[in-house]
């Protein structure tokens, strides 16, 4: 299925929007910045807290993670890639292969340094096909 969505991983929230093509409508959810080590045994996740697996590593995405952005002014850091991958698999089909378009958010300056936007690109979407396993809830 063809999927539109943008994501802009702040310091703080990351915020998504989903354009839905059948009925026209966008639909806008946040969750915060924030990535720790994560277990898919964790049976006690906080609202707001999912549990991602990327390349071999799991991880806590959300409200219930530990580690925060940092306050500079690139996104070309694991948290932004993790957090932008995760807001992207959280809009797609389970058993069928989709195809995403996909803004997102840079900054300005980055964004006018043609290297630095390309760089970026491909730092934060790699090439490829991209398998994600994620869990919302405590089942």
């Amino acid at each position: 299925m063809e999927r539109f969505i943008t994501i802009d991983s702040g310091k703080s929230a990351a915020k998504v929007g989903v354009w839905d093509q059948s009925s026209n409508t966008i639909t806008e959810t946040k969750f915060m910045t924030k990535v720790s080590k994560g277990n898919f045994a964790d049976d006690a996740l906080e609202t707001n807290t999912f549990i991602m697996e990327y390349n071999g590593n799991v991880y806590k995405i959300g409200r219930g993670a530990t580690r925060e952005a940092e306050t500079v002014t690139s996104k070309k850091t694991e948290i932004h890639q993790l957090c932008t991958l995760y807001a992207i698999a959280s809009i797609c089909s389970e058993n069928e292969i989709d195809e995403v378009h996909a803004g997102i958010g840079i900054p300005v300056k980055d964004f006018e340094d043609v290297d630095k936007r390309n760089d970026y690109k491909e730092y934060i979407l790699p090439d490829g096909d991209i398998t994600i396993s994620y869990k919302t809830d405590n089942e």
